[in-house]
């Protein structure tokens, strides 16, 4: 009696903690979501060495300057005599010197398409980082839905495993009576048995599908509940060619290709402008031990320095070679993604009417079969029908519910699908 007492105070137990689980909306999900993905946090960095970039390419136009000092050891001290009678040094024994330098770029053409193309790589990577974030948050979303209707179907089975007890009652109480016979029982009793199989089979899905959700949030061990959004996607209105039209316009993969596209025609344009000429601005202050020949212990300069590169073992043709290869090939990029849009959204746009129709269907089957289970429950509770009639009707009623349900989430998906494919794209509230 007291395993009995102790196994209830258990199960009650295991029920509260069920019943207190987190309960997360799906604007919570996709907070989580980006807030806890890692892929989400190197975009982070990226976006960083992006900018990191843009500042090494203008430290190409930016001054250098720096001191130097020098201690030397000579084999000898050398001095001359000068016209006063006075010995000038030439050379210490040890000699020291001190200088501060500077060299400065006053023209280089190749650096402006180096810092246009740095400057359009931060928007590019950007961009690109937008699209990542608008995955990230589609399938999070997707995922959302999936464990809402699972949770949906574990229901259903809880619905029909209540009937087959029912069932048991019935055909138990007819038996009983003399109106039935065993065989009515056993049948009844096997349907339980299935039915129990079915809410486990269910319930297991469902805590995969939390699984799944909760990797995506951070909560891997899917201890949590989920509610069903108050709102179903809508509908993307237009056309298919519309939708296409504006996709080509929006989605953001796209645009961060069509930034690489320019960036590699520009990188081009800089191997040709490695050909031409470049000029620069040296300068130095030295203080030296050693007066030398002036006498002087200091001395500066200013150098103006123009380099023009006639050969350089080809490897400025080289390079404008394989610049322009790697142009041909972010052009291709970006005509390849282009037609992928396209052909996506076309297969989407059937993928949602397929859905639209599949669920109409759905929905009057399930209607019709729990008016057929409603008129054999009557006829069963008067006598009309044996047991095998209702089970029939049951096991009739529990497929068409399922069906349903996972035609409810096809439609979702498919709309959510669409909308993404389409550049509508999910924001976090």
């Amino acid at each position: 009696m007291k395993k009995v007492v102790w196994a209830v105070v258990l199960l009650t137990w295991l029920a509260g903690i069920a019943e207190a689980a987190e309960t997360i909306t799906v604007a919570e999900a996709r907070r989580m979501a980006l807030a806890h993905n890692h892929d989400i946090k190197d975009l982070q960095e990226n976006i960083l060495r992006a900018e990191i970039a843009i500042q090494k390419a203008w430290a190409t136009l930016l001054p250098e300057i720096a001191v130097t000092g020098t201690v030397t050891r000579n084999n000898k001290a050398v001095s001359i005599p000068t016209g006063t009678g006075e010995n000038r040094t030439i050379q210490e024994l040890w000699n020291q010197s001190v200088g501060i330098g500077g060299d400065m770029i006053l023209f280089s053409p190749s650096s402006i398409p180096l810092i246009m193309n740095a400057h359009e790589n931060a928007d590019a990577v950007g961009t690109q980082s937008r699209h990542i974030e608008a995955e990230l948050l589609h399938g999070v979303t997707s995922a959302y839905y999936a464990a809402a209707q699972a949770g949906k179907l574990v229901r259903v089975a809880e619905q029909a495993l209540s009937r087959s007890h029912e069932q048991v009652k019935h055909a138990q109480a007819r038996f009983n009576v003399g109106q039935g016979i065993r065989l009515d029982v056993v049948r009844a009793e096997l349907e339980v048995a299935k039915s129990e199989k079915t809410l486990r089979e269910s319930e297991n899905a469902r805590d995969q599908a939390l699984q799944a959700l909760g990797f995506l949030i951070g909560k891997s061990d899917g201890a949590f509940a989920v509610t069903p959004p108050e709102e179903d996607p809508k509908i993307p209105t237009g056309s298919v060619d519309q939708l296409i039209k504006d996709a080509l316009g929006k989605r953001f993969d796209l645009k961060a290709t069509r930034m690489n596209d320019e960036i590699a025609r520009r990188a081009e344009l800089q191997a040709y402008l490695s050909f031409l000429p470049v000029f620069s601005l040296q300068s130095s202050y030295d203080w030296n031990s050693a007066g030398g020949f002036s006498g002087e212990n200091t001395s500066w300069n200013v150098m103006f320095i123009g380099r023009w590169p006639l050969f350089d073992r080809s490897l400025t043709i080289a390079q404008v070679r394989e610049n322009r290869s790697l142009a041909r090939t972010a052009a291709n990029a970006q005509s390849r993604l282009a037609e992928q849009i396209d052909n996506g959204i076309r297969q989407e746009y059937l993928k949602l009417t397929q859905a639209e129709t599949s669920l109409v269907a759905a929905k009057k089957e399930a209607e019709l079969a729990q008016q057929t289970y409603d008129m054999v429950a009557q006829q069963f509770a008067v006598g009309l029908v044996d047991n095998l009639a209702m089970i029939d009707a049951s096991t009739a009623l529990v497929q068409v519910e399922q069906e349903l349900a996972q035609q409810e989430l096809a439609l979702k998906l498919a709309i959510l699908s669409l909308r993404h494919a389409s550049g509508l794209y999910l924001t976090v509230e």
